[in-house]
């Protein structure tokens, strides 16, 4: 019978189940609207390229946007739906963010109607991008103050991409141009 533990001679061997892990998503996601990007390349399940449509307007690209989730409350699932003729993974992410002022808001209202995909980061400083085929849309949200003194203020949303693959990793090295809060500066993001 195989142990079941792992002790620090073979530890290194088999690294992969020894290390310590945690979960959720961690520091800041990024989306885009589906309909904005031109391109995404993925090779063997990894993104290897990202390219933007140019605004007609701005003659620029359009660009990624920036979620600052509440600490703890962010995370990307991917769950296998078995129906009678049909097999996909359901590509979840869910998060909170602080906040029932004006522009957060306004930022909540924008995200019901759309299709969006997210970069996200895991524990282990790893990007994973989810619904960049058929994008993800609203499948949960609430915005709002709650009753209690202790309740949490802002917005809470859930968003679902169907699609017949796990979420991608994002390749290290790979930018995208982030518009800032500010609405005018474009910051250049190195995953």
């Amino acid at each position: 019978m195989p142990e079941l533990f792992c002790n620090p001679i073979t530890g290194n061997l088999f690294r992969r189940a020894c290390t310590l892990s945690k979960g959720g998503l961690i520091k800041e996601i990024f989306a885009a609207n589906l309909g904005e990007i031109d391109t995404i390349t993925v090779v063997d399940g990894i993104v290897t390229a990202i390219t933007m449509k140019i605004n007609p307007i701005t003659s620029d690209p359009y660009y990624w946007y920036r979620i600052v989730a509440k600490k703890q409350s962010a995370g990307i699932d991917n769950l296998v739906v078995i129906g009678t003729n049909t097999r996909f993974i359901e590509q979840g992410i869910n998060f909170e963010v602080e906040g029932f002022d004006t522009e957060n808001k306004l930022a909540f209202q924008s995200l019901i109607n759309g299709q969006a995909v997210f970069i996200g980061q895991d524990a282990k400083q790893v990007f994973h991008m989810l619904g960049h085929v058929s994008g993800a849309e609203m499948s949960e949200g609430n915005i709002g103050t709650g009753i209690a003194l202790d309740d949490f203020v802002g917005a809470k949303g859930k968003f679902i991409a169907q699609e017949l693959f796990v979420t991608p990793t994002v390749e290290a090295g790979l930018t995208i141009s982030v518009l800032a809060s500010d609405g005018v500066t474009v910051e250049t993001v190195t995953f």
